[in-house]
Protein backbone atom coordinates (compact mmCIF):
# COMPACT_ATOMS: atom_id res chain seq x y z
CA UNK A 1 0.00 0.00 0.00
CA UNK A 2 1.56 3.41 -1.16
CA UNK A 3 1.11 6.18 1.45
CA UNK A 4 -0.45 9.68 0.13
CA UNK A 5 1.15 11.69 2.69
CA UNK A 6 4.99 10.74 3.56
CA UNK A 7 8.37 9.24 1.42
CA UNK A 8 9.57 6.10 0.56
CA UNK A 9 6.35 4.62 -0.20
CA UNK A 10 5.58 4.30 3.46
CA UNK A 11 1.55 4.94 5.08
CA UNK A 12 1.18 7.71 7.02
CA UNK A 13 0.64 7.41 10.86
CA UNK A 14 -3.17 8.56 9.84
CA UNK A 15 -3.28 5.71 7.40
CA UNK A 16 -2.09 3.09 9.35
CA UNK A 17 -3.81 4.19 12.14
CA UNK A 18 -6.85 3.52 10.29
CA UNK A 19 -5.78 0.86 8.37
CA UNK A 20 -5.07 -1.07 11.92
CA UNK A 21 -8.95 -0.08 13.33
CA UNK A 22 -10.52 -1.23 9.60
CA UNK A 23 -7.90 -5.03 10.47
CA UNK A 24 -9.37 -5.40 13.77
CA UNK A 25 -12.97 -4.62 12.37
CA UNK A 26 -12.59 -7.42 10.01
CA UNK A 27 -11.07 -9.59 12.63
CA UNK A 28 -13.69 -9.23 15.15
CA UNK A 29 -16.66 -9.94 12.06
CA UNK A 30 -14.73 -12.85 11.16
CA UNK A 31 -14.29 -14.40 14.01
CA UNK A 32 -18.35 -13.79 14.83
CA UNK A 33 -19.47 -14.92 11.26
CA UNK A 34 -17.72 -18.46 11.64
CA UNK A 35 -19.03 -18.87 14.58
CA UNK A 36 -22.43 -18.82 13.11
CA UNK A 37 -20.93 -21.51 10.59
CA UNK A 38 -20.86 -18.97 7.94
CA UNK A 39 -18.36 -17.50 5.43
CA UNK A 40 -15.91 -14.67 6.07
CA UNK A 41 -15.59 -13.90 2.52
CA UNK A 42 -19.83 -13.45 1.82
CA UNK A 43 -18.87 -10.59 4.86
CA UNK A 44 -15.91 -9.28 2.76
CA UNK A 45 -17.51 -8.46 -0.33
CA UNK A 46 -20.16 -7.24 0.88
CA UNK A 47 -19.24 -4.71 3.39
CA UNK A 48 -19.09 -0.92 2.41
CA UNK A 49 -15.42 -0.48 3.65
CA UNK A 50 -15.11 2.94 1.25
CA UNK A 51 -17.43 4.75 3.30
CA UNK A 52 -15.05 7.47 4.63
CA UNK A 53 -13.80 7.80 1.11
CA UNK A 54 -9.98 6.07 1.60
CA UNK A 55 -8.27 4.01 -0.81
CA UNK A 56 -7.77 0.93 1.21
CA UNK A 57 -6.43 -2.32 -0.02
CA UNK A 58 -8.04 -4.43 2.68
CA UNK A 59 -5.86 -7.87 1.97
CA UNK A 60 -3.41 -5.38 3.00
CA UNK A 61 -4.41 -3.94 6.31
CA UNK A 62 -4.98 -7.42 7.48
CA UNK A 63 -1.74 -8.45 6.15
CA UNK A 64 0.28 -6.04 7.54
CA UNK A 65 -1.58 -6.05 11.56
CA UNK A 66 -1.62 -8.53 13.85
CA UNK A 67 -2.60 -12.06 12.70
CA UNK A 68 -5.98 -13.61 13.61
Amino acid sequence: MKGTVGDDNKPSSVEEEFCSQVAQGFRTHIKEIQSENRSPEIYLVSNPTMEHGAVLNIADCIQRSSPF
